[in-house]
């Protein structure tokens, strides 16, 4: 068995499903697995951090997003380390190079200075980890190393959580950050939803429920609604770690009808992967998303259905929250998918990526991802 040390950049949802979930995973299967976000090489053993003796030890080092100057000053001087055995492997979940470019995203400013590292810490890498396959062309301009896609993937488990259907009328939800604020101006989105949560709220009492900090274009279209808008505190902004994803999935159960995933059309979200619509479908929750980058392959049969212009949400939001057959349906074969992508069915990816002994069944690399041309 192996030694494995995931360096992390954050221990919130990125960290989660791309270190700490599969991490878990491999320490199932008899692996020795660390995770910190701190590496000190002159450390005293014990403190939560890893250490030179850690990293001399190990088998493998991922690197999660690493591009502030410190760390990634770190990262090269291990890289050219004389005698250095194990592979580093870089992971990345975003594309960095086009948020960069960004200016709706609040997390713009930071990038445009960092990317000269990213490029460095890509180019020493041994391997590179993604989670879809446009970042993967992307990445691969930068580094000579292999790069793995490897989705990402849902704990064993989650879908047998899913709560039964609750009496309609309900709740559509959306859940997110404060970087969204594009995806819900795109084609008029927050503009839609808000006129369709008006009238059937009126004649209904369906009403509209996010997770998160609202978007500026979405808290804006909803002004007039009242008690047919509300909103809950991330719990990732609470309590870090991997608790706050259970919270998560348990405010999504218990809040959500219908899931929304607006998206506008720009190179960083082509990048994206479709982990939003996973985990709504993995609870059971039909979703409406826009047919752009990663969900424009989706159809019904991954769980929802999909709008192509800003005025369809009317009509795919009528149509899911219309009758029970269609919900029923919708529900099954989203949670059908999700069984695809649990992380036991990923895991040989990610043991092929991290040059580990790989686990029987393999998914299928052209449904599920795997090494980059």
């Amino acid at each position: 068995m192996s030694n494995i040390l995931y360096w992390l950049a954050d221990t919130t949802a990125c960290g989660y499903y791309r270190c700490l979930l599969p991490g878990s995973a491999l320490q199932a299967k008899g692996h020795r697995v660390i995770a910190s976000e701190t590496v000190d090489l002159n450390a005293d053993p014990g403190e939560g951090t890893i250490t030179d003796a850690m990293i001399q030890a190990c088998d493998v080092l991922v690197g999660q997003r690493i591009g502030k100057p410190g760390p990634s000053k770190l990262w090269q001087s291990i890289a050219r380390a004389k005698g250095r055995s194990h592979p580093l492997v870089y992971e990345l979940d975003d594309d960095v190079f086009a948020l960069a470019e960004d200016p709706t995203n609040p997390n713009q400013p930071y990038w445009p200075e960092r990317l000269v590292d990213v490029v460095k810490n890509l180019a020493c890498a041994d391997v590179v980890t993604v989670s879809t396959a446009p970042l993967a062309d992307v990445v691969s301009r930068f580094t000579s190393a292999p790069v793995h896609v490897v989705p990402n993937a849902i704990r064993e488990g989650l879908i047998e959580t899913a709560l039964p259907p609750r009496v309609q009328p309900g709740t559509v939800g959306w859940s997110g950050s404060a970087t969204h604020d594009g995806d819900w101006a795109a084609q008029g989105n927050a503009r839609h939803v808000s006129r369709w949560v008006r009238d059937r709220g009126v004649r209904s009492g369906w009403k509209l429920s996010t997770i998160g900090y609202p978007p500026m274009p979405l808290a804006q279209s909803f002004a007039w609604a009242g008690p047919l808008f509300e909103t809950s505190d991330p719990p990732w902004e609470v309590i870090p770690g991997q608790r706050d994803i259970e919270i998560y999935y348990s405010l999504l159960r218990m809040n959500f009808d219908v899931g929304l995933a607006p998206l506008a059309p720009t190179r960083f979200n082509r990048s994206k992967s479709d982990l939003r619509l996973l985990e709504l479908a993995a609870l059971g929750i039909p979703w409406v998303a826009s047919n752009v980058g990663p969900y424009d392959q989706y159809g019904s049969a991954r769980g929802g259905l999909r709008v192509k212009r800003g005025r369809e949400w009317w009509e795919m939001l009528n149509a899911v929250t219309s009758g029970d057959e269609l919900r029923e349906q919708l529900r099954a074969e989203g949670q059908e998918w999700a069984r695809t992508r649990t992380v036991n069915r990923v895991l040989p990816l990610w043991e092929s990526a991290l040059g580990l002994p790989t686990s029987p069944g393999a998914p299928d690399r052209a449904a599920a991802g795997g090494k980059a041309p």
